[in-house]
């Protein structure tokens, strides 16, 4: 009978969802998900969408490869073999430098996948549908069909399906971790500042947009720091945090190399449009255009149409009466800590509110407001535009892609919208709107379900025979020099030209004069002095054909040297001896 009762009460609804059970539903959720979606070998990165040589995922590769086949050195984060001599980071490559990390300190003991990035997504997977469960147990929410809904509706969030191609990107449970620490700190009335600190630390190795997003976060819910746990604690935590920052950068990214880390434009190239949660090119029931060309890349902002139903009607319900029953709320009796520190009315009170403090939410919608840059547009009509402050742009050229900072703020509209129809409707009807939602989700962005489902290696994703390469370049060839370096090109497209010799480059462990990297500003036009500081013995020199013409580059060369340059692809292959 004892053994009974406590399997009974380990099911029943008020522990299994908000504890142990919820965990495991939302893992098994994510799994399922993770099955249903990718196609077979897409996570164990086998599958012919990882092969392509002219994507981002080329440039991800090729760096990974170049950073693990390194020594540790100083700098941890340095890449010596791209854009050598000068060297780069990790951080630039865009390789997730924390699992970069973890992959170089486990490849002499654990043999390498073929491509660990199909691993990384899978797990953001998983941990985007442990956040859920994390959510609804800070806002004391244990209601199985609500962790369902919400799980499945932050693993379709359309912000996601539609970064596909930018592994780091798909990191975003890391916002939705940040909403839920945040909910938790607010529901208890209580702060945890080293869990902000750790998550934040987190972020920057994975990140910097995410990173940028996460401590926002953190520094609204840090406005509460001085009145709950007084002015020296505050400080003391907050001159840690600065520490700990210096401490990583010094350590992992200092000094930067030259070229690296320079701000970029595009900052209203790259932004939100206001019509972007409304529409989008995900949707398949509003088909209004939402942004004008120049701001089409990143208006990935679409909510989604069971989104914009959650976010409709919990806006109507907020007007309701709080609701006073406990039928969605925590309130286990057999847990004897949970009884002992809180009791039902105080429970029904904090519940019955918003679940985002007032500085939150003021910090949400002003990064909002930053993802619409200078340039404001409504679809594709240009309402606003300003000038940018000199003191600005340093910030606008490192975040140029402003649109992304509307992601914090649609997963907290979602979010939100989900935990006030359970707090203010009857359970019933608040799970109603949630499956009918949910519904309305899958249908909307299924043509976006479907393309992951049978996703493929692009067109032209093979530009280089890698055999034929490898018979004309020389075996004891130690240096390759690309040209033009990347943002030199007049003609030539870099995804199809620099990408797969940079993947090569990497692969056959040799090192190469550029690299498609982030915040990469090399100086132009400078062939003959690289070509004449070069070891001749141990180059090859490498032009592309849209670029020079065979006689600029004979011309590029001492006459002293015997050059021989052959035609192979896109390119121009010299092999040149002074002999």
């Amino acid at each position: 009978m004892s053994i009974f009762f406590r399997a009974s009460h380990f099911f029943s609804r008020q522990y299994f969802w908000n504890n142990a059970g919820g965990f495991l539903c939302s893992l098994f959720i994510a799994l399922c998900f993770i099955d249903f979606v990718f196609p077979v070998h897409f996570i164990d990165g086998t599958h012919a969408y990882w092969q392509a040589q002219t994507q981002d995922i080329t440039q991800y590769q090729a760096g990974l490869a170049a950073f693990i086949h390194e020594p540790w050195q100083h700098p941890l984060l340095r890449i010596n073999t791209l854009n050598w001599p000068d060297g780069t980071l990790a951080t630039f490559a865009d390789i997730i430098p924390l699992y970069a990390l973890l992959l170089k300190g486990l490849s002499p003991f654990v043999p390498m996948p073929i491509n660990p990035f199909g691993y990384w997504v899978g797990l953001c997977l998983i941990l985007q549908a442990i956040s859920a469960w994390w959510i609804l147990r800070a806002a004391r929410i244990n209601d199985g069909v609500a962790l369902i809904c919400l799980t499945l509706l932050l693993l379709l969030f359309p912000a996601w399906l539609s970064r596909m191609g930018h592994i780091s990107l798909l990191s975003q449970w890391l916002i939705t971790f940040a909403i839920a620490l945040s909910i938790r700190e607010h529901q208890e009335q209580n702060n945890f500042p080293y869990a902000w600190i750790a998550l934040g630390a987190i972020s920057g190795l994975i990140n910097l947009y995410l990173c940028a997003m996460v401590c926002a976060i953190a520094a609204a819910q840090s406005f509460y720091w001085f009145t709950r746990l007084g002015i020296l604690k505050s400080v003391r935590i907050i001159i840690c945090a600065v520490l700990l920052a210096c401490i990583i950068f010094l350590v992992l990214m200092w000094p930067l190399p030259p070229a690296n880390g320079a701000p970029d434009g595009g900052y209203s190239l790259y932004s939100a449009n206001l019509l972007s949660p409304l529409s989008g090119n995900l949707n398949n029931f509003f088909h209004f255009k939402s942004a004008s060309n120049e701001q089409a890349f990143e208006g990935f902002n679409y909510l989604g149409a069971g989104g914009l139903l959650i976010l409709f009607l919990a806006s109507a319900a907020l007007f309701l009466k709080p609701k006073i029953a406990q039928e969605n709320v925590v309130c286990d009796a057999h847990d004897a800590t949970q009884s002992a520190r809180l009791n039902t009315v105080t429970i029904t009170t904090k519940t019955a509110g918003f679940p985002l403090s007032v500085p939150l939410i003021c910090t949400l919608l002003l990064m909002a407001c930053y993802s619409l840059s200078n340039e404001i547009y409504w679809g594709q009509k240009l309402l606003y535009t300003w000038s940018i402050p000199s003191s600005l742009q340093f910030v606008t050229g490192q975040f140029r892609a402003s649109g992304r900072f509307f992601w914090p703020l649609g997963y907290a509209l979602l979010i939100c919208g989900v935990i006030v129809l359970l707090r203010k409707l009857p359970r019933t009807l608040a799970h109603a709107i949630l499956i009918l939602a949910l519904c309305l989700q899958i249908i909307d962005l299924w043509p976006q379900i479907q393309s992951l489902r049978h996703i493929h290696a692009p067109e032209n994703a093979q530009v280089i025979d890698v055999t034929q390469w490898r018979e004309a370049i020389p075996r004891d060839t130690e240096h390759l020099y690309f040209f033009p370096k990347m943002r030199c090109a007049t003609q030539s497209d870099l995804y199809k030209t620099l990408l797969p010799v940079m993947s090569f480059a990497t692969n056959e462990h040799m090192t190469i004069n550029t690299a498609y990297l982030a915040r990469y500003t090399p100086t132009c036009h400078e062939e003959v002095r690289e070509i004449l500081q070069s070891n001749p013995q141990k180059s090859v020199y490498i032009f592309t054909q849209q670029d020079y013409s065979a006689q600029q580059v004979r011309e590029l060369f001492p006459q002293s040297w015997n050059n021989l340059c052959t035609s192979l692809n896109f390119a121009y292959l010299c092999i040149v001896s002074t002999k």
